[in-house]
C-alpha cells in the first residue's frame, strides 16, 4: 500500500452527453477510464496512453511561505476537463490514475509520487501530474531518473516565474530544482535545465548566480513577446538538440495574473497563454517529452475559475498536440 495514495473517485467525471454511442460526440468524462497505480499495472500496448495524477498538497507551499489552496487544484482541473471534446483518435487513451495526498511530511508524498511516475513510464504510460504545490516536480523527477538508461541525456524544461533553486533542509515549493541538482550530481547525471518565463522581480540576485553556477539556461518573461517567438523556438531547439528525454512542467504563476490569478504568487507581467501554447507545440515536435506536470493551481484564490480553466486547456492542448504528432 502506497502511503498517501488513493484511487480516483470516477464520480467527478460527469457532464453533458450529446450521444452515448457515437465517439465523435464524446466528451472526456465519457471516455476516461480509471487506473489503480497503487497495485501492479499491465504494460500499455496502445500507441498513446496518458495518466492524470493528482497531487493534493499545500504543505510545500506553506513551507515556502506562500498562499495555500493548491491542494484543491487537481479536482478543479478535472472538473474543467469533463466536458472537453474527444478531438483525437480512439487510438489515444486517457486514464485517471488517482491522487497523492499529504502523509507524515512532504518528502513521504514526493516518494509516493516518484514510485507512481516511475511505474507509469516503465509501463509505457505518459504521466501528467496536476496540483498542487510545485514541490510535485521533485517527486516526478525522482521517479523519472529511476527510468533513465545509462546513456540517456536527460533535460528539464519549466515554464515558471521562479527558478526554484532555494536551499532548504526540507522540501518546499521553491527548492525542487536545487534538490534534484544535488541528487543528479551524486549520480553523475548531467544537469540540463531550461526555465522559461523567469521574472527578474521574483528572483534574488543569488538565485540568478546559482543559475549560472548550475549552467542553467533561462528566458526572461519580458523576452517572451510574439515578435520573439522564432528566437525563443531557436533557444528551445538548441537546448533540446543533444537531449534524449525531456520533462516539462508548467507552474501556473508563469502566466499574467489576468489569465491565472489563482496562484500562490500572481504575476501581473507574466506571459500570455497564446505564446505558451505556440512554444509548447514547438518543443513537442521532436517527440522527446516523457512526462508533464501542471503545478500551483489554487481555486480558492480565483473567483472566476480562470486558472483551473487554463490549466485544463493546457492539458487538453497537450493531449491533442500529441495526437497530431504521433497518430
Amino acid at each position: 500500500m502506497l502511503k498517501g495514495y488513493r484511487e480516483s473517485s470516477m464520480s467527478i467525471w460527469d457532464g453533458r452527453i450529446d450521444d452515448g454511442e457515437e465517439y465523435d460526440s464524446f466528451r472526456w468524462h465519457q471516455y476516461i477510464k480509471p487506473l489503480d497505480l497503487g497495485s501492479d499495472i499491465e504494460y500499455n500496448n496502445d500507441k498513446l496512453a496518458f495518466v492524470l495524477i493528482g497531487y493534493e498538497l499545500d504543505e510545500g507551499i506553506l513551507a515556502n511561505k506562500g498562499k495555500v489552496g493548491a491542494k484543491f487544484g487537481s479536482r478543479h482541473i478535472r472538473k474543467n476537463l469533463c466536458n472537453k471534446p474527444c478531438s483525437f483518435s480512439q487510438e489515444l487513451k486517457i486514464y485517471d490514475g488517482g491522487n497523492v495526498s499529504f502523509v507524515d511530511n512532504v518528502e513521504s508524498s514526493q516518494e509516493t509520487l516518484a514510485i507512481i511516475v516511475e511505474k507509469c513510464i516503465k509501463n509505457n504510460y505518459f504521466p501528467i501530474v496536476i496540483g498542487g504545490g510545485h514541490d510535485l516536480s521533485y517527486g516526478s523527477l525522482k521517479g523519472i531518473i529511476n527510468t533513465l538508461n545509462d546513456d540517456d541525456n536527460f533535460g528539464m524544461i519549466t515554464f515558471d516565474a521562479h527558478f526554484d533553486f532555494r536551499k532548504s533542509d526540507i522540501s518546499t515549493s521553491g527548492s525542487m530544482f536545487y534538490q534534484i541538482y544535488e541528487d543528479m550530481k551524486k549520480k553523475n547525471i548531467n544537469y540540463n535545465y531550461l526555465a522559461i518565463g523567469i521574472q527578474k522581480s521574483a528572483n534574488t540576485v543569488r538565485l540568478f548566480k546559482r543559475a549560472d553556477q548550475y549552467n542553467a539556461k533561462y528566458i526572461l518573461s519580458q523576452d517572451l513577446s510574439r515578435e520573439k517567438i522564432k528566437l525563443n523556438e531557436y533557444i528551445i531547439d538548441s537546448f533540446m538538440e543533444d537531449l534524449d528525454k525531456v520533462y516539462v512542467c508548467v507552474c501556473m504563476d508563469v502566466f499574467a495574473s489576468a489569465f491565472a490569478p489563482g496562484v500562490s504568487s500572481p504575476q501581473p507581467m507574466g506571459i500570455y497563454p497564446e505564446t505558451f501554447l505556440v512554444l509548447l507545440k514547438h518543443l513537442m515536435k521532436n517527440k522527446k517529452m516523457i512526462a508533464f506536470d501542471v503545478a500551483e493551481t489554487s481555486p480558492g484564490l480565483d473567483q472566476t475559475s480562470n486558472t483551473a480553466g487554463l490549466a485544463a486547456l493546457i492539458i487538453y492542448s497537450l493531449v491533442n498536440f500529441y495526437g497530431e504528432i504521433y497518430l
